[in-house]
């Protein structure tokens, strides 16, 4: 059964996977994500935009610092060992506050919790070079994260999906099934359809070998 998911949260890694092809590298890493939660525009970039951070100078301090790509970029571009700790992050936040889908906003705070835990990453460096307190900027993002009973975009109940081709466009179309017997339906690049639905898969074995071992340990007591 696959997590729900935000709308606002595919978005990033979509625009982050342009940065990567915009600069001509060959794997998506922190800083991508960074620029993918800017350019996305919602509750993340509405903390972020709190400190004087826009996609100008962001995109200007990240070339900077890792400059330009050989120009070779894969058809599936994969994730660094540290975006996908971000991912891990975000989605241990969301469950922290009894969130059932990642957004936006949970991407924000783990990205700042990556940072926060392991000094060096390319975001922190970003963020730091632009004048960003990380400590003040993750309190604006916890302020944001603040679940609500509305809620838009958001993908539920989702109980199956399947990846078919959408030849016009050159893209894959994602299709979610959902609980109530409605299905949803995605045009996506290839490379972000295919990464985003094997880091969902991940994302539910984990949770629920988690839940299992819980199980475990509660017969055991």
């Amino acid at each position: 059964m696959f997590e729900r998911f935000a709308e606002g949260a595919i978005k990033v890694i979509m625009l982050a996977q342009e940065e990567v092809r915009r600069l001509g590298h060959n794997s998506l890493d922190s800083e991508f994500i960074l620029l993918g939660l800017i350019g996305e525009g919602g509750t993340a970039y509405g903390a972020l935009s709190k400190f004087g951070i826009n996609l100008k100078r962001a995109r200007d301090e990240v070339e900077k610092l890792v400059g330009r790509g050989s120009g070779f970029v894969p058809a599936e571009i994969p994730f660094s060992p540290r975006a996908k700790h971000v991912l891990e992050l975000s989605w241990k936040h969301a469950k922290e506050i009894q969130s059932q889908t990642i957004d936006s906003k949970h991407l924000l705070v783990g990205l700042i919790d990556d940072a926060l835990g392991y000094h060096g990453g390319h975001a922190e460096q970003v963020l730091e070079s632009l004048e960003v307190n990380l400590a003040d900027l993750r309190e604006a993002a916890i302020n944001a994260v603040k679940p609500s009973k509305a809620s838009t975009g958001v993908i539920t109940d989702v109980v199956g999906a399947s990846v078919t081709e959408d030849p016009p466009m050159g893209l894959l179309c994602l299709s979610l099934e959902t609980a109530v017997g409605t299905t949803l339906k995605i045009r996506l690049s290839p490379s972000v359809a295919r990464q985003l639905a094997n880091e969902l898969k991940r994302l539910v074995l984990d949770s629920e070998s988690a839940s299992g071992d819980g199980e475990e340990d509660s017969k055991k007591t």
